[in-house]
């Protein structure tokens, strides 16, 4: 290999053993934990035989990869959440990074840790949160007046408006799943999570679209299904939760429009950002740490209770928090084990699964919307 070809070699992290590189050598020649030969695997695209290990090294068995990687080990809770072990290793290095031609088969080997896969869309999500709070405190500061404030934020097109903060929930997953390609670039990383139409042609494409909007019917009826029930079972126990009738003034075109933009912005914003951080990135990492079930069960769990959290602010006791909590996390939870599903049945891609998300929200708008001019 010649001295243009060794500086070539940019790698940040040892393709055996995973260990990060020192940045600072600049013609590294053995990896310091494991002692390959770099310029052998770069030269040969593939790992040498022991007899080509540095000599200063104690010799191993290629690859060494972490004992939690071996697919035939199972992973204790301790390994799945601690970050000091496996904050230093950020794909399996027995495969390496995942090759452009290997983003769409990656069922079968682990990508981000456990921790990662819970940690990373709950951060997007308290930054969202704080992104939002951060925008009203901005404009009670410009505005100083506490009822225009107030006329602000209830403003419908505001409203419109600030669902575009849902798009930072995709900013970590995004940022976080480019560690594990080896080309980063942002079309490879939303492939990877499942946000692609690569591999579908123009029917198949339609084929996703016409499930997702059918699901979405189906996702209604399950939620209206098991709010139904729990409201029978607990007025069976003399709780009443019919809400009061209320009175709406005129529906107005300004209306309509409201409605229009509210629901392009479920189908374009709010269903794809949802969905690329809990299926495509917290469902996907679950399902490979632990295994598909409880992947499947555990991001349903935390994404029915990320949408609960209004529900503490809202209630004057606890009481009514109880009464609140169950009324209204077994819906969450019952279409979130439904788009869960959805996600596997359709082999992790996320076009019907987004598209049922965005519907589905939509005819809940639809709904309200009816149920304002004709009640």
């Amino acid at each position: 290999m010649t001295d243009n070809e060794e500086q070539k070699i940019e790698w940040k992290y040892c393709p055996s053993c995973g260990s990060e590189l020192d940045p600072r050598i600049e013609r590294i020649r053995f990896c310091i934990k494991c002692g390959v030969d770099l310029y052998y695997i770069k030269k040969h695209k593939t790992l040498p035989s022991r007899q080509g290990a540095n000599p200063y090294v104690q010799p191993r068995v290629y690859p060494s990869s972490p004992a939690y990687y071996e697919p035939d080990k199972g992973m204790s809770n301790q390994a799945i959440l601690d970050t000091k072990d496996n904050s230093l290793v950020h794909y399996d290095a027995s495969l390496g990074l995942v090759a452009d031609d290997k983003l769409l088969d990656t069922k079968e080997r682990r990508l981000w840790t456990g921790w990662a896969s819970i940690s990373i869309p709950l951060l997007g999500f308290i930054v969202m949160q704080g992104v939002l709070f951060g925008i009203i405190i901005l404009i009670a500061l410009i505005v100083m007046d506490l009822n225009t404030v107030i006329n602000i934020l209830f403003n419908p097109f505001f409203l419109v408006i600030i669902t575009l903060v849902e798009l930072v929930l995709i900013l970590f997953p995004i940022w976080w799943s480019g560690r594990y390609i080896q080309n980063p670039n942002f079309k490879n990383r939303l492939t990877v999570l499942g946000f692609t139409t690569r591999g579908y042609d123009g029917k198949e494409i339609a084929k996703e679209v016409g499930i997702g909007i059918g699901f979405a019917f189906v996702g209604l009826f399950v939620v209206v299904g098991v709010s139904l029930l729990i409201q029978i079972i607990l007025e069976l126990f003399g709780v009443r939760v019919s809400p009061e009738a209320e009175s709406y003034g005129t529906i107005t075109i300004y209306d309509l429009i409201v409605l229009i933009l509210m629901i392009l912005m479920m189908i374009l914003v709010v269903g794809p950002s949802e969905e690329i951080a809990f299926r495509g990135f917290m469902q996907r990492g679950l399902s490979r740490v632990l295994s598909e079930n409880w992947g499947f069960v555990l991001t349903a769990l935390i994404f029915a209770g990320i949408h609960l959290i209004s529900i503490f602010l809202i209630s004057e006791n606890l009481g009514d928090l109880f009464i609140l909590f169950l009324l209204l996390f077994p819906p969450y939870f019952a279409i979130s084990l439904m788009i869960g599903g959805m996600y596997r049945w359709r082999e992790e891609n996320l076009i019907a699964v987004s598209i049922t998300h965005g519907v589905y929200n939509s005819l809940t708008l639809i709904i309200a919307f009816l149920y304002m001019i004709f009640y």
